[in-house]
């Protein structure tokens, strides 16, 4: 029989261990979450298996008062490049340290409460207390005017802190442009990406030349409410995420990508294909988890900080994000600017954007008419967990070219993944997910 066989304490959660016994099935124990909560009178219970590098079941407790950490205490094991990033500390207490450079890029999601800004501040802080300007430069996105406001005047940013969604589709487009000049450069002068780029410019490899190339900054581009981006210039925004993620690894560009409201006309099947590293703090429902991580869960989170973090390649991994707060960020904001005055560059705001190059307006294909049988496609998948295209059009009676496009919809919905060549796609949610989408969806377009 199943039996604990260790534990251990984490800042938010304790998590057991659990031994199977010989031929039980996991299912046995994963089906007790419910009641397990209840008998401990706790806010939830998570239940996975198996626990990383073992083949033993984690039941994770929430602790009765969970413990800050705080930045300071992580950020001491950041001793790589300036964009390792302190995050907070996993289930055992261990450090978690990230470094943006290699992710490349970071999907972050959490309804109000979550931690979701306290976690982009302690990005944030974490490269303004490793890295100078020339180093690292920034572009901050508040639509929300309140996030951000602190970090008026720091010489790490590249432009005053953007609040209007169109002047933030100026600096995304920008993005690309600086992106694509990179590469030009790199191209020219026979390098990979930036690191070896700027490896050569300080080592005076091109010393000797009559104009040569000066050291590169890396750029990272924070984006604390996609949302309100994706309401005002929807189709320019995800165009210029999508080019980013594909490219601006090399290139030195990155994306921190936030949002309190992880539904599928905010996080595209475009952008989740593109961005695969994410962090979900708590939110509202099974299918805001789905959306984000792949999987139910953080629905069950505790708020505060309480976190999944699934890096590309692994498994959902429990941490508290690491705390930092307002007084500290004025002080060390303080301290920077009375080393350096800031220069801005505010003629990237203006960028023309493709849609307003082509004089077409509105929300960039999130307002485009759903087909009338999208629902009843949608229904049809679920049920059989098979995205087909083909196996659609038959179904529905319909040419292969609508079907094909009603799949393209399911995909910005986040009902299927994208496609993988002759492959099916992958179906990313079940019955009780799609009654909950109706459901946001019906609502959304009432807002609209």
């Amino acid at each position: 029989s199943s039996q604990v066989v260790g534990w251990t304490a984490g800042p938010s959660v304790t998590t057991f261990k659990i031994s199977m016994g010989e031929g039980e099935r996991v299912n046995k124990i994963t089906n007790l979450e419910d009641d397990i909560a209840l008998s401990l009178a706790a806010k939830s219970v998570r239940i996975f298996a198996p626990i990383p590098g073992t083949s033993l079941v984690g039941i994770e407790i929430p602790n009765e008062k969970a413990q800050a950490v705080n930045l300071a205490d992580v950020l001491p094991f950041a001793k790589g490049g300036p964009l390792e990033c302190a995050f907070g500390r996993d289930s055992e207490g261990k450090p978690i340290v990230v470094d943006l450079a290699s992710l490349p890029h970071l999907l972050v999601a959490g309804t109000t409460g979550s931690g979701k800004s306290v976690l982009l501040n302690a990005i944030v802080m974490s490269m303004l207390m490793r890295a100078t300007p020339e180093q690292v430069r920034l572009i901050m996105v508040d639509p929300k005017r309140v996030e951000f406001t602190g970090y008026a005047g720091l010489p790490h940013l590249y432009v005053p802190v953007v609040t209007e969604p169109r002047q933030a589709a100026s600096a995304l487009q920008w993005g690309v442009t600086e992106m694509e000049r990179r590469l030009k450069v790199f191209e020219h002068y026979k390098v990979r990406d930036i690191k070896t780029y700027n490896r050569n410019v300080d080592g005076d490899k091109y010393a000797d030349m009559e104009n040569p190339p000066k050291h590169m900054p890396y750029f990272v581009i924070v984006i604390d409410e996609l949302a309100d981006l994706m309401m005002v210039a929807g189709k320019d925004v995800e165009s210029s995420i999508v080019r980013i993620a594909q490219l601006g690894r090399a290139a030195g560009i990155h994306l921190i990508v936030a949002t309190q409201r992880p539904s599928a006309d905010v996080v595209t099947g475009l952008i989740r294909a593109n961005i695969d590293n994410r962090v979900a703090l708590s939110v509202d429902n099974s299918l805001n988890s789905r959306i984000i991580l792949d999987q139910k869960g953080a629905e069950q989170l505790l708020g505060k900080g309480d976190m999944l973090v699934k890096l590309r390649g692994k498994k959902p991994n429990r941490a508290q994000g690491c705390w930092v707060s307002d007084e500290e960020i004025e002080e060390t904001v303080k301290y920077i600017r009375t080393q350096r005055v800031a220069e801005y560059h505010d003629n990237i705001l203006t960028v023309a954007t493709p849609t307003q190059a082509d004089g077409v307006g509105g929300v960039g294909g999130m307002a485009q008419a759903d087909d009338p049988l999208i629902w009843e496609a949608a229904r049809i998948i679920v049920d059989s967990q098979l995205g087909s295209t083909s196996s659609l059009q038959r179904a529905l009676s319909v040419g292969y070219a609508r079907a094909g496009r009603i799949m393209d919809m399911l995909e910005a919905k986040g009902v299927v993944g994208p496609a993988n060549g002759s492959k099916p796609r992958e179906v990313l949610i079940d019955k009780d997910a799609l009654e909950e989408l109706k459901v946001q969806d019906a609502a959304y377009r009432e807002v609209e």
